[in-house]
């Protein structure tokens, strides 16, 4: 059995501290698995120690910008460690972007040291639009035994530039940007002690707590999330700060989570409700996942039949979460021990606030403070709020939710998923909702679009079951049958699948574009 260390640690920490004590304990053990293959901590932290000293030999000031190209790699893990062990923050370039959306990130934001494996260093123009920019190329290993290498150096005219020049106030803050699932993504800038913030108060909610010691620990998270998420860091630092060891995926799949599942006797999982459909249509035995006491998901509504499915076919609680880029990740989240008093009756609850936030519900109209069980927008406080500099203000979501009087909060979708065509309202989750309970249909997804008549009307993408001969008239009459004539898609289109984003939440403009194209 591996020998635990521990390393004394009080209240207060930064998480470069933590981070620092996790690296300075962790020695030659195991910390992420990629492609069967595991880095120790020292390997990561080598990844690190490499970086900062090229940076140095290019005569380079230590908090210059770097531009990291993320994927889920160790190296990558590794670099976003080292920053935030350092007290020094990064700008996230998601690297699943296309080669044309990679350049015009690197083209829209400030940088002079680029960091990426060689997989993205390889995409065509980048080193050489890097070095025309006087930046710095690191091309990040691929093997824990391997080096970083410079792919291309600062021109001279970088290297000539006084210290003065060079040297600018340190960022510790994690640039990325929002998911984009409505439209363009937004750059945010994240603050390094709000993240600790909500790693802490998400662990003290868990259970997990915060010991007084940091000390490696023998469990083994999946993360199957970008890292170039939020979702993606939370995880990967919940992960670390706790002395756990990760198994990193480059994207979802059923059959690799699963022996992963299996081979590392994983008890406690995270997945979106994508993912959460593509196990169950994957067919994965029930055995497989016999370690598996829960499921946290979030990111995106988990429809109730879905979820009833699942538990049904795997005896596994799939507990809801909530939480938002903007706030630098998770706000509350339904716990186990929430699941053991309450069962079902709290069955689509995404829990109570975290330690330090505040949730009220306001009418969407005359921002009156609404009471228990009474649907409008909800406005969260916290400290951390990467959309407002005042910790004491609420700031207003675009999400339509209800408080119950116990304090756990219930989303009921998006502000904007709420259209009026002709004078009547339409509620697009629950069109969707009423699309996805056709026996075969197995995914949708609905969007407006705009109408010189009516103003908005909703249209529809519609994924049938194997086998199915269903056609876009019976669908119309299946909705009919069920809500208001006006809430039939003026447009259907039979899509092979949704387009979705690296976290698998559904792309409506992309959406859109499918069924404009496609439909009838």
């Amino acid at each position: 059995m591996m020998e635990m260390k521990d390393m004394e640690l009080g209240d207060g920490e930064s998480l470069s501290e933590r981070v620092s004590a996790i690296f300075s304990i962790g020695g030659d053990q195991e910390a992420i698995e990629y492609d069967e293959l595991w880095w120790s901590w020292n390997a990561l932290s080598r990844v690190g120690d490499e970086i900062a000293r090229l940076i140095d030999e290019a005569g380079m000031s230590p908090d210059s910008d770097v531009a990291l190209l993320v994927r889920n790699r160790p190296a990558v893990a590794a670099a976003i460690l080292s920053r935030l062990a350092s007290s020094r923050g990064y700008i996230s370039i998601n690297g699943m972007l296309s080669d044309k959306s990679v350049l015009t990130e690197l083209d829209r934001v400030r940088h002079e040291v680029v960091v990426g494996t060689a997989e993205d260093l390889r995409r065509p123009g980048l080193v050489s639009a890097a070095a025309d920019h006087g930046a710095l190329v690191l091309e990040l290993p691929t093997h824990p035994h391997e080096s970083v290498k410079v792919a291309a150096a600062p021109s001279k005219l970088q290297r000539d530039r006084s210290p003065a020049d060079r040297m600018k106030s340190a960022s510790s803050d994690i640039d990325m940007t929002t998911s984009g699932t409505t439209g363009s993504a937004k750059r945010i800038r994240i603050r390094q002690e709000h993240l600790l913030a909500t790693v802490l108060e998400a662990q003290q909610t868990s259970g997990a707590g915060t010991p007084p010691v940091t000390r490696l620990r023998s469990g083994v998270s999946i993360a199957a999330t970008p890292l170039s998420h939020i979702g993606g860091i939370f995880g990967l630092l919940m992960t670390v700060t706790q002395g756990r060891k990760l198994v990193l995926l480059d994207r979802f799949d059923a059959q690799k989570w699963s022996n992963r599942v299996e081979r590392h006797r994983v008890i406690a999982g995270s997945l979106p409700p994508a993912a959460i459909r593509m196990v169950l249509d994957a067919g994965i035995p029930k055995s497989r996942l016999r370690t598996l006491k829960v499921i946290s998901t979030g990111t995106a509504p988990l429809p109730r039949v879905l979820a009833e499915r699942f538990e049904g076919t795997y005896g596994i609680p799939l507990l809801q979460a909530y939480g938002a880029t903007e706030f630098a990740g998770g706000l509350s989240s339904f716990t186990y021990r929430d699941y053991k008093k309450w069962g079902d009756q709290k069955r689509d609850s995404v829990g109570r606030p975290h330690p330090g936030v505040e949730f009220r519900i306001v009418d969407p109209d005359t921002r009156a403070i609404l009471g228990p069980d009474e649907i409008g927008i909800l406005e969260v406080r916290t400290g951390h709020n990467a959309v407002s500099n005042d910790a004491g203000t609420f700031t207003s979501t675009n999400d339509l939710a209800r408080l119950d009087s116990d304090g756990y909060l219930y989303i009921h979708g998006r502000a904007d998923d709420v259209i009026i065509r002709g004078g009547f309202k339409i509620d697009l989750g629950q069109l969707e909702d009423t699309l996805r309970s056709h026996p075969e249909i197995h995914d949708a997804g609905a969007v407006a679009v705009s109408d010189e008549r009516l103003g908005k009307v909703p249209i529809a993408g519609v994924v049938l079951e194997p086998g199915s001969s269903l056609s876009a008239d019976e669908i119309r009459r299946h909705v009919k049958d069920d809500l208001a004539p006006y809430a039939v898609p003026t447009r259907i289109a039979l899509l092979p699948e949704l387009p979705r984003n690296s976290t698998l939440k559904v792309l409506r403009p992309a959406l859109t574009e499918m069924i404009l194209r496609e439909g009838s």
